[in-house]
C-alpha cells in the first residue's frame, strides 16, 4: 500500500476529459498489515467518484479490505450527464438487454466505455428494451413513441 493515495473527482475519469481531481491524502511509506487510515477530503465540487492509487515504478498489486466513503447529500443536481430525446430510439445498437428502468439501462451503459448513447423503453414489445449504440446518432433517429434515447454530455 505504499505510496497510494487517494482522490475524489467529479465525473468517470474513463468517460470524460474535464475531470475534477482533488488529492485527499496519502498513505505513509511504511504500511503494516491490518493497518487503518482516515482522510478527509474538502473538495470544493459534489463528488460522485472515489479512487485509491498507487503510483509506483515497478509492477505492483495492493489488497484493500475495506473503503466507508461518507459524505453530505447535495440539495440539487450538479451537473446533468444525459440529454434526453423523447420518442427516439438508437438505429445501430451495438448490445441489447433487459433493464428495469432507465437508470439501470445507465449502469449497463457504463460498463461499456465504447457507449455514446443508449435508448430505454418502459413499454418494449419484448426483453431487450435497453439500446446500446457506440455511433454517434444523427438527426435520422427510429421514431418511436415508446423510447428515450440519452445522449452523454460531459459539462
Amino acid at each position: 500500500m505504499k505510496n497510494a493515495s487517494v482522490e475524489v473527482m467529479d465525473k468517470d475519469v474513463s468517460l470524460c476529459s474535464d475531470v475534477q481531481v482533488v488529492r485527499c491524502g496519502a498513505l505513509p511509506t511504511i504500511v503494516a498489515p491490518g493497518d487503518k487510515f482516515t482522510f478527509t477530503c474538502n473538495a470544493t465540487f459534489p463528488v460522485r467518484f472515489v479512487r485509491v492509487v498507487q503510483r509506483a515504478t515497478s509492477i505492483s498489486h495492493f489488497g484493500i479490505g475495506h473503503v466507508d466513503v461518507q459524505g453530505e447529500g447535495t440539495i440539487k443536481p450538479y451537473r446533468s450527464y444525459y440529454k434526453p430525446s423523447k420518442n427516439k430510439k438508437v438505429s445501430e445498437p451495438f448490445q441489447t438487454t433487459s433493464a428495469m428502468t432507465a437508470g439501470y439501462c445507465g449502469i449497463v451503459f457504463h460498463q461499456h466505455h465504447s457507449c455514446i448513447d443508449f435508448s430505454f423503453s418502459a413499454t418494449a414489445p419484448t426483453d431487450e428494451n435497453c439500446l446500446l449504440t457506440d455511433k454517434a446518432l444523427s438527426s435520422h433517429h427510429v421514431n418511436d413513441n415508446s423510447w428515450t434515447t440519452y445522449t452523454i454530455t460531459c459539462l
